[in-house]
């Protein structure tokens, strides 16, 4: 008799890792999304030779939302495929 860790999941969490694996491509979407603006910015600066303290902490702020969103990307993946596994034992 296996022990499967799906069911002892409550009707709740179950409805939650579903609600997070569907984001997933979302998370990456956002997460390039992010790096191009702040790409864009930056030339954007470079090529007016502006250089705003403002400006740069928020291509800072921009990157760094960036790494957060590839890192909530990572982590889905990962449930993704232990969820795929717990539900293959059934």
């Amino acid at each position: 008799m296996k022990n499967n860790c799906i069911d002892r999941l409550s009707e709740k969490e179950k409805k939650f890792l579903k609600l997070q694996l569907s984001k997933q491509k979302v998370y990456l979407a956002l997460c390039w999304v992010n790096i191009l603006i702040a790409v864009l910015m930056l030339v954007y600066m470079l090529y007016n030779q502006v250089y705003e303290s403002l400006r740069m902490i928020l291509i800072l702020m921009l990157l760094l939302n960036a790494r957060s969103n590839l890192k909530h990307f990572k982590n889905i993946k990962l449930l993704r495929h232990l969820y795929e596994g717990l539900t293959k034992e059934n």
